[in-house]
């Protein structure tokens, strides 16, 4: 067998047994690369935003491994593209687990995710207690088969599920012989019709006309009692409904403020003839006699016919309250009532997952003799679950937890808790995308415990982080740069963390050798107003009153769990826009909110993902620097002789688009059951314009070519261009100059997506004393990089903005100019504020765990 590869690498092409050797990497901005690393061990990719880390991980042995696995099995691969590389020898079969935050069902929850729900409902199908509606009897499942079973098929029409038709089985209840409905796994799910409150139909929740938001009861319906009409509307249904009141027999005085009303005029007003009240008499059959379907009725009708569509006036006047049929359980009357233990269901998807664990443990003992051999089937199941959810720091979830409701860093720990319960595999490469976001660094060590053991089973786990002291703990070290974009792309340095360090090329090297220092000084600004939200109670939030300091860079600290994002994202972020936008958001649970007026605006930037999953959404065109581009290219010569306009070169509504993909530069593959995927446009090869419109050229760049660009390379183009320049100066600002241009927006990571958002924002005309609400802005970035960003939080601060971000990355916590610590734990353990102050005075606080990780990281010793 031939050692080396064409490439001169000196790496083997020969099969080794110990390392996964790569040949020839060329994905993306990736030079031709070779590499190699050892297998069973824990192995960390390292280097700026951009340099590559992410396409030698993901698209390179994740998405290689997956298309040659497809191929063993027999399996058609030719819609996947084979990966940018020539070999890989030693290529194991591989999980992949990356933070990317997907658009979620709001019915789907942890419990669903994780498959607990699922083994749970079948446990309660299978042992679970009834209570006789007739004579109170607790009444076990018949599972000995003494009991007659009766089967019958019902519908279930219009339910909206997908089982329309169901066979439900009755058997006698032992002390009265009243029939009782033999339970089913459907009877525990609000997804089927079996299942679901028939009020809610499985949401939970209600819909309803707010009431006091519609109407002013200090005012009559002619000076604007009905906030929804106008004068001219309220003055006609002023006399309709005075037709109606001479027709219905009621007293009706238009001039009478509302809280004046007799009962049957408010009736008449909110639900006009369809009221229960005004039934008994023939409706009219004119507006002028008094013909009225009633506010109320209207509004929630138009909502109704389109939820999602419906406009702004008629949402503004919609609430959703928990459903008082099933209490916000979801589930009918049988799935919500029945017992295991003493405990619903809905009890038990309501337990941390500490006390979920807890329950199950001690289950058994509740259970009669021929009911725990059932239990033994889902047992264990349950546990390991459980575990893993616990093990990777998720202790403090419930089952109930709806999935769009996590951070990106829980949904990526969610994902490897899943992963784990494949935890008995062997010869597996398991690869993460930043496994520590989100999580306090006071938890960081579980989960490295949590990947050894993944690791120590023979797997490899391959992680790219920014995290130096979990880079510390790798057993190998992959250092890709050196710089970002073009300039990345190579390998800088391989092996032990201590012989990284020792490369003077690497810009890792230098954050892994040096101990931190606190370069940021604490600027405390001259503002003395606060922004005070009082008795927030929302989740585990335990009746707090938190302050902030306007004109600050303030840092929300505190354990995975604690409140934070309840606190900033669920309570302040929404009554903030109400106040200042006429929103119609429904905050979390609070008293009061204030100082408000101390701010002219609110900007949110989290780590959802923005676009939709199709190319049209791009960089350039979120961050509207494409119509900036755009007007340049119609004002070239060749553009004027064709008359074009702006709007030719626009990929959405061009006639000049190419007709197969109409400006997409990719077509959608039918895969009948598998999902669809997207190819290259065979007629354009991606342009997406025809070849006459590519004709015309910005400096030797078609409109195409320039979406091809990086920030960096559009900068070099554009550089007598000051519109353009300072958009591009702005997203290189904030880490994204490897970025290109007509990248779909769907496709950047949580903290690119932030990053993208920031610098739109950014890039419009400053207004001073905003308040900026931020998830982790630091996330996907290189020490270096975060430097820059918080340069950036600082210069928002003194033009006299107000910064609040979520923060777990110490060097952020010391740029702060007030760091406020939620904890002490997470879930039912934290909730309140257990220090607040300055860097340092947080450092010295003994019982707060952000603070002891502030210590360490200052060097401070106790004395």
């Amino acid at each position: 067998m031939t050692h080396g590869c064409s490439l001169g690498c000196g790496f083997s092409v020969a099969y080794d047994p110990t390392h996964i050797i790569v040949h020839g990497a060329h994905a993306h901005n990736l030079k031709n690369i070779c590499f190699t690393f050892p297998k069973n061990k824990l192995v960390a990719l390292t280097g700026p935003s951009g340099s590559g880390k992410s396409s030698i991980a993901v698209d390179i042995l994740g998405n290689e491994s997956v298309r040659q696995l497809l191929s063993g099995y027999g399996l058609v691969t030719d819609h996947i593209q084979k990966a940018a590389v020539d070999t890989i020898v030693g290529l194991a079969p591989a999980i992949t687990i990356s933070q990317r935050t997907t658009h979620c069902n709001p019915r789907s929850m942890v419990g669903t995710k994780t498959g607990i729900l699922a083994i749970l409902r079948n446990l309660f199908a299978a042992v679970a207690h009834q209570r006789c509606g007739n004579c109170g009897t607790d009444v076990k499942q018949p599972l000995s088969g003494k009991h007659t079973v009766t089967t019958i098929t019902s519908e279930h029409p219009s339910s909206g599920c997908s089982d329309k038709k169901s066979k439900r089985s009755f058997f006698a209840c032992p002390a009265c012989g009243e029939q009782l409905e033999k339970l089913q796994m459907a009877h525990f799910s609000f997804n089927t019709a079996l299942g679901f409150c028939d009020s809610c139909k499985g949401m939970g929740e209600v819909v309803k006309v707010a009431l006091d938001r519609l109407f002013d009861d200090n005012k009559s319906i002619i000076a604007g009692g009905v906030r929804f009409w106008d004068e001219a509307t309220s003055s006609y249904y002023a006399r309709v409904i005075e037709s109606a009141s001479n027709y219905y027999a009621f007293s009706f005085d238009a001039d009478l403020p509302i809280r004046s009303y007799t009962l049957e005029a408010k009736e008449f007003l909110m639900h006009g003839s369809t009221s229960e009240r005004f039934r008994a008499t023939k409706a009219p059959r004119k507006v002028s006699e008094g013909k009225f379907e009633g506010i109320v009725s209207y509004i929630m009708a138009q909502y109704k016919s389109n939820p999602e569509k419906a406009a702004s006036a008629i949402k503004k006047y919609m609430v959703r309250e928990s459903c008082s049929a099933c209490g916000g359980t979801r589930l009918g009357r049988i799935g919500r009532s029945s017992q295991i233990g003493g405990k619903t269901i809905a009890d038990i998807v309501t337990l941390n997952m500490s006390a979920f664990l807890e329950w199950l443990q001690n289950l058994e003992q509740h259970l009669a003799k021929d009911e725990r051999s059932l239990f033994a089937a889902f047992k264990n199941g349950l546990i390991e679950r459980a575990s893993s959810l616990i093990e990777v720091g998720l202790h403090y979830l419930t089952l109930s937890r709806s999935l769009p409701s996590l951070s990106a860093g829980e949904a990526q720990r969610l994902r490897l808790a899943a992963a784990l319960g494949s935890s008995s595999l062997s010869g597996v490469l398991y690869i993460l995308d930043e496994p520590t976001t989100g999580l306090h660094p006071h938890d960081t060590a579980r989960l490295l415990s949590t990947l050894r053991t993944i690791q120590k089973n023979n797997n490899t786990v391959l992680f790219i982080e920014h995290d130096f002291d979990v880079v510390r703990s790798a057993d190998y070290v992959i250092d890709v740069g050196p710089g970002r974009g073009t300039q990345g792309g190579n390998i800088v340095a391989t092996g032990t963390p201590a012989q990284i360090e020792r490369c003077a090329q690497s810009i890792t090297a230098k954050y892994l050798s040096k101990a931190r220092v606190n370069s940021f000084e604490n600027r405390i600004g001259s503002s003395c107003a606060v922004i005070t939200v009082r008795g927030a109670c929302e989740n585990n939030l335990q009746n707090i009153d938190v302050s902030i300091p306007t004109q600050q860079l303030v840092m929300l600290a505190g354990v995975s769990g604690s409140g934070k994002s309840t606190f900033l994202f669920g309570i302040l972020d929404k009554v903030a826009r109400n106040y200042l936008n006429s929103a119609n958001e429904v905050p979390g649970k609070h008293e009061a909110v204030e100082g408000l007026d101390t701010i002219n605006r609110i900007v949110t930037v989290n780590q959802s993902t923005i676009g939709s999953k199709s190319s049209r959404s791009n960089v350039a065109t979120y961050t509207k620097l494409f119509d900036v581009i755009r007007d340049l290219f119609a004002a070239e010569p060749e553009a004027k002789r064709h008359r074009y306009t702006a709007g030719s070169f626009s990929f959405n509504a061009s006639d000049e688009r190419c007709k197969n993909c109409d400006g997409a530069g990719v077509v959608p593959i039918d895969m009948s059951f598998m999902p669809e995927v997207e190819m290259e446009c065979p007629v354009c090869g991606g342009l997406r314009f025809n070849e006459e419109l590519l004709s015309v050229k910005f400096r030797g760049h078609t409109i195409a070519g320039v979406l091809a660009l990086t920030v960096l390379q559009a900068m070099e183009v554009f550089n007598q261009q000051k519109k353009v320049v300072e958009i591009l100066d702005i997203m290189k600002r904030v880490g994204l100059e490897h970025v290109t241009l007509g990248q779909s927006t769907s496709t950047l990571s949580g903290g690119e997506a932030q990053r993208i958002k920031l610098a739109s924002e950014l890039c419009k005309s400053g207004k001073e004393k905003t308040l900026f609400l931020l998830d982790e802005p630091t996330t996907g970035l290189h020490p270096e990089e975060v430097e820059k960003l918080l340069s950036i939080l600082r210069e928002l601060v003194s033009k006299g903005n107000t910064v609040v971000a979520i923060e777990h990355n110490v060097d952020a916590l010391f740029a702060a100019d007030t760091i406020i610590d939620f904890g002490p734990g997470g879930g039912p353990a934290g909730g309140t504020i257990v220090a607040q102050g300055t860097p340092q005075e947080v450092a010295a606080n003994k019982h707060s765990l952000t603070g002891q990780v502030l210590k360490k990281s200052l060097g401070i010793m106790e004395r």
